[in-house]
């Protein structure tokens, strides 16, 4: 069992849409320092666990503890510190729409780095910016862009922060396979540099090359848990179909997860 000092920890988490249950009694752990990523099909729940997880969406029922603390428990100043340290990527992007590129970049960099001078605020725009070839113009509103060039941008404002952990919700739809293959190498870097990486994705790179622990949902409940290595042998035949579609995809694996999937398949 993780310590709770060292993890985000959900128990017992309810969400309700109305009156539907979007998260049902969800327990799970995200250990820091750790990649975790959350499949499932659409509709299971999957971007609704990384909002709570992250503090965004404050659930109907259960805890949400951040490192051995309740996030309904913290001080204004506790929470400050938490959501400056983490970065959070949507999947729809959620870009503020009456401002620019570069505007959308420093927004957060000045809510949190107050005290940082104008210019070192500039210089660490224009540096993401570059690192990620970004080619438009920095100076364009979101509704001039790309589906996937938006996406990245949402990225890039999560990332410019340089946290500790990130939330990233399908940070490589939409995106060409020359960014999607800089993402990795960026978050494979972060990964070794000791970040929390959560990452809800069906992206099999992604999966494939960075999880070390895998979590399925299905219709808001987890049906699966654990090390990576572990989850894709379930025997259990709701986690292997969810699993063989997102990873049956990829090409090149760390392991050969589709032989593992073949062995759980077929075993008794």
């Amino acid at each position: 069992m993780f310590e709770e000092e060292k993890s985000i920890t959900l128990k017992d988490v309810s969400l309700f849409g109305g009156n539907t249950k979007i998260l049902d009694s969800i327990s799970v752990t995200f250990p820091l320092h750790q990649c975790t990523v959350v499949m499932g099909f659409s509709g299971s729940g999957r971007s609704s666990l990384l909002k709570v997880a992250a503090g965004i969406l404050v659930p109907d029922e259960g805890v949400v503890h951040v490192q051995g603390k309740p996030l309904s428990k913290m001080s204004e100043k506790e929470l400050l510190t938490f959501r400056s340290r983490s970065g959070f990527a949507f999947q729809d992007a959620a870009l503020w729409s009456n401002l620019t590129v570069y505007q959308n970049l420093l927004l957060p960099l000045q809510f949190h780095r107050r005290k940082t001078p104008i210019e070192q605020l500039d210089q660490k725009i224009r540096r993401i910016l570059s690192e990620f070839d970004f080619q438009d113009d920095p100076q364009f509103r979101p509704a001039q862009l790309s589906a996937g060039e938006r996406k990245l941008v949402s990225l890039l404002r999560a990332l410019v922060l340089e946290p500790s952990i990130l939330f990233l919700d399908e940070p490589t739809s939409f995106l060409d396979n020359v960014t999607v293959e800089r993402i990795l190498r960026a978050l494979k870097t972060l990964k070794q540099e000791g970040k929390t990486l959560i990452i809800a994705t069906h992206s099999p790179e992604l999966t494939s090359q960075l999880a070390d622990r895998l979590v399925v949902l299905k219709g808001g409940r987890i049906i699966e848990q654990g090390l990576f290595k572990e989850v894709v042998r379930s025997k259990n035949p709701e986690v292997i179909e969810v699993i063989s579609e997102v990873l049956s995809e990829a090409a090149v694996y760390d392991t050969d997860i589709l032989e593992l999937l073949q062995d759980s398949s077929n075993t008794e």
